[in-house]
């Protein structure tokens, strides 16, 4: 499948799920609130928490005709304030637990939806916090994801 199928099948994927407000694909350094999400396929929302797809690695396995992606999905939400600027009391270890619980349903719906493809075997989650000019706090979530060759 091309890529484009799998970022609509990541898109889909965070559209079912309660909770996540925005979906966007790219470079993790265009994480920034400024970012206007206009782009063919992207929400046009900087709402948190939200998704964005890492432009991932791809191998071609030439003997089964797979294409394997190393992806990394960012989820991510603001930590001492909220998406209109007030301030949010909640803690880091809390907003972590929301973070893990919306990735832990992200990567099972993504078993379930399996229009393009698959998460193989098992997803890596990792806690990381950005305290630069916007306060991020976010679960990365590293998996190997598995479809079949275009040609």
């Amino acid at each position: 499948m091309t890529l484009t199928e799998i970022n609509n099948q990541f898109k889909a994927v965070t559209d079912a799920i309660t909770g996540l407000n925005g979906y966007s694909f790219g470079w993790p350094s265009d994480r920034i609130r400024s970012q206007t999400y206009d782009h063919p396929g992207e929400d046009q929302t900087d709402l948190y928490p939200r998704v964005l797809f890492a432009v991932p690695t791809m191998e071609q396995d030439v003997t089964l005709r797979n294409d394997v992606y190393q992806c990394q999905v960012f989820f991510d939400d603001l930590l001492g304030y909220d998406d209109t600027g007030e301030t949010d009391l909640s803690t880091q270890a809390e907003k972590w637990d929301t973070l893990l619980q919306l990735a832990t349903r992200w990567t099972k719906a993504m078993q379930d939806y399996r229009t393009t493809g698959h998460i193989q075997s098992t997803a890596t989650l990792t806690l990381d916090s950005f305290g630069g000019s916007q306060r991020l706090i976010s679960v990365i979530a590293s998996f190997t994801f598995v479809t079949k060759s275009v040609c």
